[in-house]
């Protein structure tokens, strides 16, 4: 795949290597659940409450773009993306 349009450089990363979906998908699994997810949040001062349940993670790739959906009943700052990290 190409680099992402300008559109999608909020959306989108591009990463030369290639992934392993399959151990990517093994790995979100330890997600799931309610935990305390402050190691996730960039905002190490955060005064309320860290705890979060996440609900599912949909990890599909498709011509050579892979796409993760996490449902959960909150984020914390920035926890999606040091999840997806």
């Amino acid at each position: 795949m190409e680099k992402p349009s300008v559109f999608e450089h909020k959306f989108v990363t591009f990463i030369e290597e290639k992934l392993n979906v399959d151990e990517m998908i093994k790995a979100s699994d330890y997600f799931i659940g309610r935990h305390d997810f402050k190691a996730f949040c960039s905002n190490k001062r955060y005064k309320k409450s860290t705890v979060r349940e996440i609900f599912d993670i949909n990890i599909t790739q498709n011509d050579g773009m892979i796409s993760i959906k996490i449902h959960g009943n909150g984020f914390l700052h920035n926890m999606v993306r040091i999840m997806v990290g």
